[in-house]
């Protein structure tokens, strides 16, 4: 079978869209032929600073965002085209993508698999209104989300995943000059990621210290003034992550409910860190009896729910972690969940 996957990012940002795009087209390729084609595979120049910014104009996809990924599609698409019978094609970038994608897989008759990674919000609901074959939705909460505004599309749930090799309690440990405890949480730059509650409830905490890998320059200036010498923020590959883990003590991050999914909460649980995450259908479907859940991240409840976590590090003579429950997030399983949809 050959599989062509449309990654605007992949090779030049680490997030969770392209964590999943390579955790699973690795895998497909011992039995088929994979195609990933990416602004760097094609040469086209980006700047990636500019892609993040945020303005009115992205609602109207003409923002400078959608006008790269509109050329980028239509230079992958004639890419595909040269490469001879395609069955499945699956963009991950939404927007001009999704559209362009549709009518080539229309006028080819290639199937069109769409994966919701976008969150609840606009950039899916896109997504799921230009019909494509299947849309993927990671949880059964988005699931049920997305039947919401398309009935007519066939919707398949397939979680993201974590690599239980590389994620584990054993192993080398990053060193950082932070006395301990130690909260980490791994966060990119924006504000649903609520960091900023995250290092005020740590800062109400008398002897832990918060290592923040990603978030803003905002978040840094915060937790530098609040924290003080008990804050560090770090930039990490996502080859090192595995030993952040490894050395803190707790795991936090209490994003908004509208966020996809949450690859992070996986790999702490993984590494056999406490996780403190909030309190809603999302967070329960991925950490389920495993998760120490904060209902008010503003207020007391998540500085307690820290000290709950933080005891808990305190009884356990050595860090472990759920192997039943960690086995339906295997990125080998899920690489044969999207298998058996193409098929």
């Amino acid at each position: 079978m050959r599989i062509v996957v449309l990654s605007f990012t992949s090779g030049q940002i680490d997030r969770g869209v392209e964590t999943i795009v390579r955790e699973v087209t690795s895998r497909w390729q011992k039995k088929h032929q994979v195609k990933v084609i990416s602004a760097q595979s094609l040469g086209m120049k980006v700047d990636y600073k500019k892609m993040s910014q945020g303005s009115w104009w992205r609602i109207l996809m003409i923002d400078y965002f959608h006008f790269k990924i509109f050329w980028f599609t239509l230079k992958a698409l004639r890419e595909v085209s040269s490469w001879g019978e395609v069955k499945v094609l699956m963009p991950v970038n939404g927007g001009w993508q999704s559209l362009l994608c549709r009518l080539y897989c229309w006028s080819k008759k290639i199937k069109l698999v769409i994966p919701g990674l976008a969150g609840l919000g606009w950039c899916d609901r896109w997504n799921l209104y230009i019909q494509p074959d299947v849309f993927v939705a990671s949880t059964k909460r988005n699931a049920d989300w997305a039947r919401r505004y398309n009935k007519r599309v066939k919707i398949e749930t397939i979680p993201h995943g974590v690599d239980l090799t590389r994620f584990k309690p054993e192993g080398r440990k990053k060193e950082v000059k932070l006395k301990r405890p130690i909260v980490l949480c791994v966060a990119g730059p924006d504000k649903y990621k609520r960091v900023e509650a995250t290092i005020k409830a740590v800062a109400k905490l008398k002897k832990a210290s918060l290592l923040l890998v990603g978030g803003s320059e905002g978040d840094g200036a915060l937790g530098k003034k609040l924290l003080g010498e008990r804050f560090l923020r770090l930039k990490v590959s996502y080859e090192e992550l595995n030993e952040v883990y490894r050395m803190a003590d707790v795991f936090t991050m209490v994003s908004e409910s509208s966020e996809e999914f949450g690859i992070v909460n996986l790999e702490a649980l993984a590494s056999g860190l406490p996780v403190v995450a909030t309190d809603d259908r999302l967070r329960h479907e991925i950490l389920g009896e495993h998760g120490i859940y904060v209902k008010d991240v503003w207020g007391q409840d998540y500085v307690d729910s820290l000290k709950k976590a933080l005891l808990k590090v305190t009884n356990l003579a050595k860090k472990q972690r759920p192997e039943k429950w960690l086995e339906q997030f295997s990125w080998d399983r899920i690489a044969d969940d999207y298998l058996s949809v193409f098929r």
